[in-house]
């Protein structure tokens, strides 16, 4: 079925709404008449057929100079004069017609008569007025509203392409700086990796007009990276998967996962002689989804983890933050030996994307007796 217009809606309620007046206006008159006839659906025609054109004129009139954009006392001053006119203008119409029309003598109507008509006709043509400004401001609230949204929804758009933007050619530099070590120590090697960075990157394309993507396909990206990793690293760098949530129940901003990963081994497992173990995690809570990154180390030993431009885990704090909605958090800790990124937002079973959850600041939480850092870095 087609959407009716504004215009079309118009007519549907002038025509319902006086419609309705008319067949009022004829059962009350038919109460206080002795005898039915013909004059009394003549009389009460006129009169719905006057006041239907001088309301649509008043519309007109209100539209052409804008007389409701205007300040509010202007509005309502002006409104209320323009509707005592047309009550007068009605009047000059209605009476003569009406005297012409049923053939009613002169002499049987008096000037006070014409006061009560005139009242009656200003209280119905205010009463048109009213509901015709309150459905006229209901109409530009809404759209107002659905323009911020729009607007907001732009912004948040914007936001994400910039912050992508800022994703891809810092991944890219660090995979290529990967492999530019290993040119020379292992061109085998290097052509693998440079395979396996295509691949790579064939995967990440599929995500570029994405922002929410499932955890499988998330995962996917993981392991090509993860595979890219363990030509240099060989075997220093072990992998354990825990994973307790289905990964196509889970949506994940694109990449968030793989950046955390990255982080670890780059300022975690890489530095350490032995390498180490990096463990991914994914839980379900009674209200939260969970996604950890473990690794071997010590935030506070680390000092690289601090530098940098914050590219990696401010962005990845800043998409959670647009996509996920003001609760959704990530935290970086250390305990027992172990660095522990974490992504935490609501169990939300279903994210529409883009979300237009409000605008946040991401807040860390800081877990008891645990070292956290608010502006590590990738």
């Amino acid at each position: 079925m087609a959407k009716l217009n504004q215009q079309t809606w118009y007519w549907i309620c002038q025509a319902t709404g006086w419609g309705l007046y008319f067949l009022f206006g004829l059962g009350m008159m038919t109460l206080y008449m002795a005898e039915f006839h013909y004059g009394i659906i003549l009389n009460q025609a006129v009169i719905t057929l006057v006041l239907f054109g001088l309301s649509h004129y008043h519309r007109y009139w209100i539209k052409k100079y804008q007389i409701l954009t205007q300040p509010v006392l202007h509005s309502i001053g002006k409104l209320l004069g323009t509707t005592f006119l047309l009550s007068v203008l009605a009047q000059i119409i209605i009476t003569p017609t009406l005297v012409l029309l049923i053939d009613q003598p002169a002499q049987n109507y008096h000037w006070t008569h014409s006061l009560g008509y005139l009242a009656n006709t200003y209280m119905i043509l205010t009463i048109w007025v009213v509901l015709y400004a309150s459905i006229k401001a209901v109409i530009r609230q809404r759209q107002t509203e659905i323009d911020r949204w729009r607007l907001q929804a732009e912004l948040k758009n914007a936001e994400l392409r910039r912050l992508r933007e800022q994703i891809n050619p810092h991944f890219i530099f660090n995979a290529l700086n990967n492999i530019r070590s290993l040119v020379t120590e292992n061109p085998e090697l290097a052509r693998d990796a440079i395979t396996m960075l295509s691949n790579l990157l064939r995967s990440a394309l599929r995500f570029q007009d994405r922002h929410l993507i499932p955890m499988s396909l998330e995962l996917e990206l993981v392991r090509d990276y993860l595979e890219l990793e363990k030509i240099q690293l060989e075997d220093r760098l072990s992998v354990l998967w825990k994973l307790d949530v289905p990964p196509d129940e889970i949506k994940i901003p694109a990449m968030s996962l793989q950046i955390l990963v990255e982080n670890a081994i780059k300022y975690g497992i890489s530095n350490r002689k032995n390498g180490g173990t990096l463990q991914i995690e994914t839980c379900k809570t009674n209200m939260d989804i969970i996604v950890r990154v473990i690794n071997p180390g010590s935030l506070t030993g680390n000092q690289n983890i601090r530098g940098g431009n914050g590219t990696g885990l401010d962005n990845v704090r800043q998409r959670l933050a647009t996509l996920m909605g003001h609760k959704a958090t990530l935290t970086l800790t250390s305990s027992n030996d172990l660095v522990i990124a974490e992504m935490r937002w609501p169990d939300i079973q279903q994210i529409n994307e883009p979300s237009l959850a409000g605008d946040t600041v991401f807040n860390a939480n800081s877990t008891p007796g645990s070292d956290t850092v608010e502006n590590a870095t990738v």
